[in-house]
């Protein structure tokens, strides 16, 4: 742009010195006499107008560019926060007329601290506790109510800063709970969800089923799924609501173990996504478990990572046959600090994947 400018000025044959402040008096006699005419001043004032223009264009992309960058966001905010808040970032304008985006702590820091102390309060009197320097929150033998709910909704959606959740020895009606867990996985700055001995019950009261031991990790899109090496029935359904109200999250990461036996209901959960294009499962040294996977009917998996598995040689050329049938996986990362030692599978894989 500044080399179209330059061009289109000294097109003119002269360049236009500036009055500078030290100087007094201008000699005329040094301004050719052409660049006095009427027409010259004319055409000189078409071409400065166009410069103007010019430079209005070249402004006018650059904010462009950066308003499709903030279109962008809103666009991918729109699915999780309709009240268009900006994941509770304010906007604020500089004296230089710049737009910033700050979060409440650093626009409004007294009114940051008193919301804290009110949510910090909130908690107490719900029978949990908040730790101002971990972060973290902890509920304890608590019969979870629609005010606490909402009381916790209201905290995380207006910028709470809670980095880990944990619910343990409590009981939630089941559409409480739905309206948690969404805000939890879509609406927070939670990095860690923990919950044991967590009840879920109906509008009766009853008891639906009771999630032992699972511990969720929201980092980068990506949701990891332990049940702590203990598998229990009423871990998935719990799971199965979590994938259901995940909206943002591409990657689900899950351990074999958790599901050794009960494949099946690892079926059921990939039934609940609507989301997850991406699966990483550690120690897959399971047949059944790499079939489920590969057999899937409801859910195409483009990218899939395999950490710490396939060590057993009997399962290496299932899987190159499994690998073979799938038609839809884009990505597959297989490798770690292990290595493969059967150089035969290795060949094989290669074949397999050289004709995918």
């Amino acid at each position: 742009p500044t080399l179209k400018i330059a061009q289109l000025l000294l097109s003119a044959g002269n360049l236009v010195i500036p009055q500078l402040e030290n100087v007094s008096i201008v000699n005329n006699n040094t301004v050719p006499l052409e660049m006095n005419t009427l027409a010259y001043r004319q055409d000189m004032e078409q071409r400065l107008k166009f410069v103007d223009t010019l430079m209005n264009q070249i402004d006018a992309k650059q904010a462009s560019r950066r308003g499709t960058d903030l279109r962008e966001i809103l666009t991918y905010l729109e699915l999780v926060d309709d009240e268009h808040s900006l994941g509770n970032l304010h906007r604020a304008v500089t004296d230089e007329g710049h737009v910033r985006w700050a979060c409440q702590e650093h626009y409004d820091e007294i009114s940051f601290n008193d919301n804290t102390s009110r949510y910090i309060n909130g908690f107490k009197v719900m029978g949990g506790k908040f730790d101002q320097n971990t972060k973290e929150a902890v509920v304890i033998g608590v019969n979870v109510t629609k005010r606490n709910v909402k009381m916790i909704y209201g905290a995380l959606t207006k910028g709470f800063n809670i980095v880990k959740l944990v619910f343990q020895d409590c009981s939630f009606y089941e559409d409480y709970l739905e309206t948690l867990l969404d805000t939890v996985i879509n609406r927070s700055s939670i990095l860690c969800l923990s919950m044991a001995t967590v009840a879920v019950t109906n509008f009766f009261g009853g008891i639906k089923y009771t999630c032992k031991s699972m511990v969720v990790e929201f980092k980068n899109q990506s949701l990891k799924v332990r049940f702590n090496g203990s598998y229990h029935n009423g871990n998935i359904p719990m799971l199965n609501q979590l994938l259901l109200r995940n909206r943002i999250h591409r990657t689900w990461n899950i351990s074999a173990c958790d599901f050794l036996g009960h494949e099946s209901d690892l079926e059921r959960c990939f039934e609940s996504n609507r989301t997850v294009t991406e699966l990483i499962v550690e120690y897959s040294n399971n047949i059944d478990i790499l079939n489920t996977i590969f057999t899937l009917k409801t859910n195409a998996l483009h990218q899939l990572k395999l950490p710490q598995s396939l060590s057993i040689p009997s399962i290496l050329s299932p899987f190159c046959e499994l690998l073979k049938k799938n038609t839809t996986l884009v990505e597959i990362d297989l490798m770690d600090y292990t290595g493969f030692k059967e150089e035969a599978f290795v060949i094989k894989l290669l074949d397999t994947l050289r004709e995918h």
